[in-house]
């Protein structure tokens, strides 16, 4: 067995077999991957009337999160290609003839797998909130240069998702006369004589004065109402009102999985004060793929070594069974941490204290549970090594 950190000339020849395999793997998975993301932000740009550079930007800013589920399936790929050609050539039997050590073939592998963990670090804890960071301020910027900058006299705005406005009269900048602001799936109108707005931080700000607010008894145009419209149900009046609506929701602008793209601070932060079991499980599913690098890796070592002989066909269906096994189980884990903190035998109830065990097992599932699959596989992995190494 060779000793030490240091690059062997045998090293250096199977990584460079292994590095294109990964890079080109890494490509087609992110470029699937990102497919499913492009279609669900897609309504979102085009409501926002993103322009193509900046909806090019926000689609970059998505790969990060993904890198996490694409490089230890690319790392399965890559070790499984490169492991049975050199088994179907012969290549490992001379190597071995030769005097490398079994444990060798795993050298170059834990060479790159070290690099590729620390890639999906980097990416999962620091370019994913980077990036959630810029989608969110590219979507601001495109409603405020968008959506508001040419308010026309008498039109009846729908871009937004949570509200309809109309205005009679425009005066100067963000000034308008006689507002109506509709809050969608709501039967309420805000009326007002004169409104002035800013945008800042996903929130659209109304300063209003001289109006009132309409209940009706079903949801209708905005543009055609008024305060004195009917049916209405209920009216109050004010003389300045301030009138606030969040008209960028981060699940939608970030493609329904905004927890992916917040910072180590925040869900720690969140750990303490908020929804503790959601921030867990995303530093925990987050941290496990990073390890998921590692047991890919070595699973694809031996499944190549061992199965060389077979077809392609067949060890693909090797990978595909590995890739099913490892996703699934990471899926039952965080499945199973969800639904166990919504038993009433684990949470409090009141003032009714539910016991040392119970508050233990609420606090360790969304921890250990995303790492169900790492451990499973993990497990197998080292037997399968061991079995390989004998």
């Amino acid at each position: 067995m060779t000793m030490g950190l240091k690059i062997t000339k045998t090293d250096a020849y199977i990584l460079k077999d292994l590095i294109p395999v990964v890079i080109v793997a890494n490509i087609f998975i992110v470029v699937i991957l990102q497919s499913s993301t492009i279609v669900e932000v897609a309504p979102t740009l085009l409501l926002y009337n993103v322009p193509p550079l900046l909806s090019i930007r926000i689609i970059l800013d998505t790969i990060p999160p993904i890198l996490g589920l694409s490089l230890p399936l690319s790392g399965l790929i890559a070790t499984l290609v490169v492991y049975s050609r050199m088994s179907a050539d012969n290549e490992t039997v001379s190597m071995l003839s030769l005097g490398m050590g079994r444990w060798d073939l795993f050298r170059p592998v834990l060479f790159l797998t070290g690099a590729m963990m620390s890639i999906t670090a980097f990416s999962t804890f620091y370019l994913a909130p980077l990036g959630g960071k810029d989608i969110f301020a590219v979507a601001q910027y495109s409603i405020n240069n968008n959506v508001f900058s040419d308010v026309q006299p008498k039109v009846t705005y729908n871009h937004l998702p949570s509200l309809q406005f109309y205005v009679d009269e425009v005066d100067e900048g963000n000034t308008f006369k006689n507002v109506r602001i509709g809050v969608k799936q709501q039967p309420l109108v805000i009326s007002s004589k004169r409104a002035d707005f800013e945008f800042d931080r996903g929130l659209l700000v109304f300063m209003l004065d001289e109006g009132g607010l309409v209940w009706y008894d079903d949801i209708g145009d905005t543009s055609s109402r008024s305060v004195n419209s009917s049916p209405a149900l209920s009216y109050v009046s004010f003389d300045k009102m301030v009138y606030t609506q969040r008209v960028i929701q981060p699940d939608t602008v970030l493609g329904g999985e905004s927890v992916g793209y917040r910072s180590t601070r925040d869900l720690i932060r969140q750990w303490h004060t908020g929804d503790t079991a959601e921030a867990k499980l995303e530093l925990s599913k987050r941290t496990a793929s990073i390890f998921a690098v590692l047991i890919m890796s070595i699973l694809g070592v031996v499944y190549g070594v061992f199965h060389s002989r077979n077809s392609k066909m067949r060890l693909m269906l090797y990978a595909a069974g590995v890739i099913l096994a490892y996703y699934g189980l990471q899926t039952v884990g965080t499945g199973i941490a969800l639904w166990v903190q919504t038993l009433p035998l684990f949470a409090p109830s009141g003032d009714v204290d539910s016991g040392i065990a119970s508050r233990a097992i609420l606090y360790a599932t969304p921890l250990v549970l995303p790492w169900l699959a790492n451990i499973t596989l993990g497990i197998f992995s080292v037997v399968k090594v061991r079995g390989m190494l004998s």
